[in-house]
């Protein structure tokens, strides 16, 4: 009889043990997201935004040097963009006025992107009197519709 019961609670040991999640942890591959970085002319913060696919085709905007042409950091957000393709991943970041440093008054930064260390259009945007908590969106068409496993995205804000 004990070993009829042990059989038996051997076997459901078994089935449950067979049954339960399991879980495999892979550490080949990392990633950072929602990370900031203060910019070497003050007073400017750069929030990655991540990858999204693009849902229809955008014209660009902001990527015609001069400071006339600038994409406005402001209350309501400008958006600088390359030529985006639907169905592309499109690469965003938002570019946020900081209080203290503020940023400098009628100034123009070049918001630019390297993918796997190829350089991807440069964006340009401004200041005229920023305010904490104005922003511009910056998005860039990698031209791919779906990631490597390992990729690298660098940006920086001059």
């Amino acid at each position: 009889m004990k070993q009829l019961v042990s059989i038996i609670v051997l076997a459901a040991l078994v089935i449950s043990v067979s049954a339960a999640p399991s879980i495999v942890s892979n550490s080949n591959y990392q990633a950072e997201v929602g990370q900031y970085t203060n910019t070497a002319a003050g007073g400017l913060e750069v929030r990655d935004n991540g990858n999204s696919p693009a849902g229809s085709n955008v014209t660009a905007a902001g990527t015609t040097v001069g400071c006339g042409e600038n994409i406005l950091i402001s209350t309501l957000g400008g958006a600088a963009n390359t030529v985006i393709t639907s169905g592309h991943l499109v690469y965003s970041v938002k570019v946020l006025a900081r209080s203290s440093p503020s940023p400098p008054i009628n100034s123009c930064f070049t918001v630019t992107v390297s993918y796997n260390g190829n350089a991807l259009t440069p964006l340009y945007i401004k200041t005229l009197t920023p305010l904490a908590g104005d922003f511009a969106i910056c998005k860039w068409d990698l031209g791919i519709t779906s990631l490597p496993a390992l990729y690298t995205l660098k940006v920086s804000v001059q």
